[in-house]
């Protein structure tokens, strides 16, 4: 079954809250212009380690499907943003035969209002990444909270038999189990999250490269 992003920031053994308010996300209806977006790592601030590879992939199909699904009506930045990654956005030329078969069909369409209109899936994918890492560090810090509230439990637990000596030596050692199995019960799942904090992060900056590359080529090349 595919995963939504909320499933992303969401161990399975956690309940969630229902009445809180619609977050920031992409739009549910379908797109039949999927863009994969090329990988700019030379201009993403966030590098992602290794054992993050299967949430890298998972978000970046997310924000990838999720793009298409903000294409506004008629023919504008999103269809001009298409050709040009489709024919290369390194490429000067791609950039005015871009422009060119667009404007045969949008005859309004200009440098200027391609420039303003590439802002618009800017702000969207930003406020949707800002959305998705609040959800993610929220989860993170409840799971820390919960690692240090145990923890510190069972510690006082473990204070208070050893002060009935031999009598209790078999329940202190029961607690002392349990503080040693404190991170093995929860850095699988925070490694998970900060894996999938990290991918929302690499994700959202291989998109707006792609998209400020594409407003720098229109600026120089249109």
């Amino acid at each position: 079954m595919k995963k939504s992003f909320k499933d992303l920031f969401i161990i399975s053994d956690e309940k969630t809250d229902n009445k809180q308010s619609a977050p920031t996300k992409f739009p549910e209806t379908k797109s039949d212009a999927p863009i994969t977006f090329p990988k700019t790592e030379s201009v993403i601030s966030t590098p992602i380690p290794l054992e993050c590879a299967s949430q890298m992939e998972s978000v970046m199909k997310t924000y990838e499907d999720g793009f298409a699904k903000l294409n506004q009506p008629g023919v504008e930045f999103f269809e001009f943003f298409q050709a040009v990654i489709e024919g290369g956005s390194d490429k000067p030329d791609t950039y005015k035969m871009a422009f060119k078969m667009m404007k045969s069909l949008e005859k309004s369409m200009s440098k200027d209002s391609l420039i303003e209109q590439s802002q618009f899936y800017i702000n969207e994918l930003s406020n949707v990444h800002a959305n998705y890492n609040s959800i993610g560090n929220k989860k993170k810090n409840e799971l820390l909270t919960s690692k240090q509230t145990e923890d510190q439990k069972l510690r006082s637990e473990v204070q208070l038999l050893r002060q009935q000596l031999d009598t209790i030596k078999e329940q202190i050692s029961s607690k002392e189990l349990l503080i040693n199995q404190i991170d093995g019960k929860y850095l699988p799942k925070i490694t998970e999250l900060d894996c999938t904090i990290k991918a929302n992060d690499v994700a959202r900056d291989r998109i707006i490269a792609s998209l400020n590359s594409v407003v720098i080529g229109i600026k120089n090349n249109l």
